[in-house]
Formats: structure tokens, sequence, C-alpha cells
């Protein structure tokens, strides 16, 4: 959970409730939630957003994005 930092068409990096800052990797697969897990349109993540990312990986270092849900300010 956290404000986004930072967008690429493949990257997004999240200013994290602990302070850091992760980069995951955020492919077409992922999908982009409302706050009731409703489906919306990707282009609605934008730098300086609340986020909750879902995401999988080895470790902090290797994640790749599910699901990325707006939350509200």
């Amino acid at each position: 959970m956290g404000t986004v930092a930072a967008l690429k068409k493949d990257e997004i990096a999240v200013k994290a409730i602990d302070g850091a800052t992760y980069e995951i990797d955020f492919t077409d697969s992922a999908v982009v939630t409302d706050k009731n897990h409703k489906k919306i349109d990707r282009a609605k993540v934008k730098v300086g957003e609340k986020v909750i990312v879902l995401a999988l990986g080895h470790d902090m270092f290797d994640l790749e994005a599910f699901e990325v849900q707006l939350v509200d300010r």
C-alpha cells in the first residue's frame, strides 16, 4: 500500500507506507480496480494516486503486479 511515485509502460514505482519505494513490474495482464474491486481503465493510474498493489515474486526486488487497486485519498 502506498502512493504511485512513477509510472512506465511496464513498471509502477510505489512509495510504501514504510517509506521505501518499490519498483514493480506492471504488465498488460495486471488488472486495475477501484476500491470495490470493479475493473477500471488502466489509464486511471497516475502519479500521486494512492494504491494497493497485489503482486507475486521471489522477493521484494522481483515483484509482478497482478492487481492495482485505487483507493480513496
